[in-house]
């Protein structure tokens, strides 16, 4: 198609004020009938003239005021006719305002000078002039603009156009969002047959719409068997009157998550599952049904089960230990606690059980074992310390019991150790009366073992007749052999043999006569000690 006939034509249509036929603008172009008639049908085709048939007369005009569209204007994708040389014939209304240039600029022009970017990754020409078979051909092309990945299919076919028997149509399309929605189908079909769980569809009227392969493995049943059944099929015969609602509540659009259940196995088992429920939708917002996921829990049951019973024999366990105990966390609540420790604070133990340290201790207290706390978290290491909540001293011993970055966890045993402080207080008391006493005696007192014969204790009486003498022999065996018998009465104390009486003697030390007697004396338990006793003699 020549370009300067065409501008010509257009030019002398654009010159008249009234539609002007074939021959007049053939007249006026300087041109043959055939020729002109051969570019205005062109022309029309395109859009740049309108045509009035008037009978069997044609005339042509141009007007700014009237709008005519072809079908082709209609399409939102970009069309093209191209003549056998790849020249521009015609172009829609999608292509003007893509291209963002007028239709006069783009007639005429060869395919090749177009500066679209879409096309620039395509060889559009080598696809052209490949092109021969006569049918219809696409290809699919990706561009990325602004990082943005847009996808468009290019289809290329012989059509007829106006006068001409033989023109190519291009068309343009934008797949984008279709290339993206497959991809996404794709996927979501890729992880709904891979899945482990049973992912099922059902419609409007809880017939089954798909089954993928983790529903053939939960249940047994094959794909083609379950298409078009009811859901309902799923159901243990003893638990229809259970699911009416949920089918009603699954019709209103309602949600529901995690809901626990049994369901029926083809081999008629039993088994249990969590169902998760999802509702369906299309573009409109027409409700077309639900997604079902069903996850097999058995094996959580059993752990759970199996966790709750060794809870039970933890719980029992700890119930018979008498001292309380707590199972705390670093946020001071209570995990874990036994029988002891509901009867010391005098709460029922379930609801012992959450309570934070602070709700059942005195301030003071609970600020006293926080710091003791902070202490043995920060060293991971057990530690005893003693407190009083008023009323009793507790012996408090903490056990790191568990620790990651988020949490702690420690077994606090607290021991009612109030009597114990008071028995020793009492010995303190005792030993402090004793020593007073001992120690004012005008007697001389020696405690000494009869195993080894060492002196376990004097008082200062006996260190003033004495001396520190510390023998490890029979004190006086060694001495004198008219006191053979002392050794006896050792040998008797170790054998725990009865004593016939206590044996007394004189004792000639310095030059002075003392006057000792010997006794058994309970000392520790299932243990006794000799005493002697000594005083100065003036006979």
């Amino acid at each position: 198609m020549n370009k300067k006939i065409l501008k010509l034509l257009y030019n002398v249509i654009k010159m008249e004020k009234k539609p002007i036929s074939i021959s007049d603008v053939a007249k006026k172009a300087d041109i043959s009938r055939m020729t002109a008639s051969k570019y205005l049908e062109l022309m029309h085709l395109s859009g740049q003239i309108i045509r009035y048939d008037v009978g069997t007369a044609k005339k042509y005009s141009i007007s700014s005021n009237t709008s005519l569209y072809t079908p082709c204007d209609l399409s939102s994708d970009l069309i093209l006719i191209l003549d056998t040389e790849f020249k521009i014939l015609y172009v829609n209304e999608t292509y003007i305002r893509f291209s963002n240039l007028p239709r006069v600029n783009i007639i005429g022009k060869r395919i090749s000078v177009l500066n679209l970017e879409i096309l620039k990754s395509f060889d559009l020409l080598g696809f052209l002039n490949n092109y021969h078979s006569g049918n219809l051909e696409s290809r699919i092309i990706e561009v990325n603009n602004e990082n943005q990945d847009l996808f468009f299919e290019i289809s290329i076919a012989k059509v007829r156009f106006g006068s001409l028997k033989s023109a190519i149509a291009l068309v343009i399309k934008d797949i984008t969002f279709k290339v993206l929605l497959d991809k996404e189908k794709n996927l979501l079909s890729a992880i709904i047959s891979c899945s482990n769980d049973a992912i099922i569809s059902v419609d409007r009227d809880m017939f089954i719409l798909s089954w993928n392969s983790g529903a053939e493995r939960l249940f047994g049943y094959r794909s083609e068997e379950m298409i078009g059944r009811p859901y309902s099929v799923l159901f243990p015969a003893d638990c229809h009157d259970k699911y009416p609602s949920l089918e009603g509540r699954m019709r209103e659009k309602e949600m529901i998550i995690q809901y626990e259940c049994k369901r029926l196995r083809k081999d008629g088992v039993s088994i249990d599952v969590s169902i998760s429920l999802s509702h369906i939708y299309n573009q409109e917002g027409y409700f077309l049904g639900t997604s079902v996921i069903l996850r097999d829990i058995y094996e959580r049951i059993c752990l759970e089960n199996k966790v709750k019973q060794q809870n039970n024999l933890l719980q029992h366990i700890i119930n018979v230990i008498d001292v309380p105990l707590h199972l705390i966390n670093s946020k001071m609540r209570i995990l874990l606690a036994n029988n002891a420790a509901s009867k010391r604070h005098n709460i029922p133990l379930d609801m012992l059980i959450g309570l934070n340290l602070k709700d059942i201790m005195s301030q003071e207290l609970f600020l006293n074992r926080i710091e003791y706390l902070q202490t043995a978290w920060s060293t991971n290491k057990p530690l005893n310390f003693e407190d009083s909540d008023g009323h009793r001293i507790l012996s408090n011993y903490l056990y790191p019991l568990y620790q990651s970055d988020k949490d702690q966890q420690w077994v606090v045993l607290s021991f009612d150790v109030t009597e114990k402080k008071k028995m020793e207080q009492q010995i303190i008391n005792l030993n402090s009366q004793f020593q007073s006493i001992f120690g004012n005696l005008h007697l001389g007192i020696a405690i000494v073992d009869p195993l080894t014969h060492a002196i376990l204790m004097v008082n200062p009486s006996w260190k003033q007749f004495f001396g520190d003498k510390r023998s490890t022999k029979c004190w006086y065996n060694g001495k004198s052999k008219r006191n053979a018998h002392i050794c006896n009465l050792c040998i008797d104390l170790i054998m725990g043999n009865p004593i016939a009486h206590t044996p007394s003697f004189e004792h000639i030390f310095n030059k002075k006569l003392y006057h000792c007697e010997i006794q058994a004396i309970p000392w520790a338990a299932d243990k006794k000690v000799i005493m002697i006793t000594a005083y100065e003699s003036h006979d």
